[in-house]
């Protein structure tokens, strides 16, 4: 068999082969040439449980990214969502069953500094609530810093009150920190639970975005199993695969 320059595997040596291989490697027909030295079958597995492992790694490591950083950032983005559909009244609690209050207070840093504290006559407050204030619509650096104070507001009202959809009693105040130009924003209100069919479409979208995370988490479970399957086959027979032409008798038979 072995004084020929090339040679046929037998049936019965074909057939325990592909037994002992990935498809990948599965063929009809082998022969002794497939065990030499280059770029022999045993060395092209042992490569390929190489590529299968890395792919394994790389699913655990994203499962784990998935359900750790991700899940934080999944959480935030459904908090801010929500949030943003918090409605914002000034008024007293009304058609609303109260939860609690809620405040925050940020200093920020507005475009110029001045002298005096030009803040306290309510110029910002009434700002915040009318647009065409000419004064206010031409300073973004303002509208900007009490925008970021009022997201941050009602994610903290969302974080602490989750079924809060309406804010009432909303109240600002604007302090100037010395000349420099920083200002001390300081936003409360009564986080409370009413009418906000806005908040309802944001929940039922919340609803569609965690089904559909958990069919991804399924997904890259199931992608673990499958390729670990095929790793563990490969690791327990690849040394069962003839390294050279002298071992395919020995380890396949006759």
């Amino acid at each position: 068999m072995f004084g020929k320059k090339e040679s046929k595997l037998s049936d019965s040596q074909i057939k325990k082969l592909n037994s002992l291989l990935d498809d990948k490697f599965k063929k009809d027909e082998w022969t002794t040439n497939d065990f030499g030295r280059d770029n022999s079958l045993y060395s092209r597995v042992y490569e390929y449980m190489g590529t299968v492992r890395k792919m394994l790694n790389s699913s655990k490591n994203e499962l784990k990214h998935f359900l750790n950083e991700g899940a934080k950032e999944f959480q935030n983005k459904i908090i801010e969502d929500k949030a943003n559909k918090i409605v914002l009244f000034n008024t007293e609690i009304y058609e609303a069953i109260p939860l609690g209050m809620v405040d925050i207070g940020r200093v920020k840093k507005f475009g110029t500094a001045s002298t005096g504290n030009r803040f306290e006559n309510g110029v910002i407050g009434y700002a915040i609530e009318s647009a065409s204030d000419q004064v206010w619509a031409n300073n973004n650096s303002q509208e900007n810093a009490v925008n970021e104070v009022k997201s941050e507001l009602v994610k903290k009202a969302k974080t602490l009150y989750p079924k809060c959809n309406m804010i009432f009693k909303f109240e600002s105040d604007f302090r100037e920190l010395g000349s420099s130009g920083n200002v001390f924003i300081y936003l409360k209100g009564t986080a409370s639970i009413g009418n906000n069919s806005e908040m309802l479409k944001a929940e039922e979208k919340e609803v569609k975005l965690l089904t559909e995370r958990n069919n991804q988490k399924k997904e890259i479970e199931n992608r673990i199993l499958v390729i670990q399957k095929k790793y563990d086959f490969i690791t327990e027979n690849y040394n069962k695969i003839p390294s050279s032409k002298s071992d395919i008798e020995k380890m396949l038979g006759i």
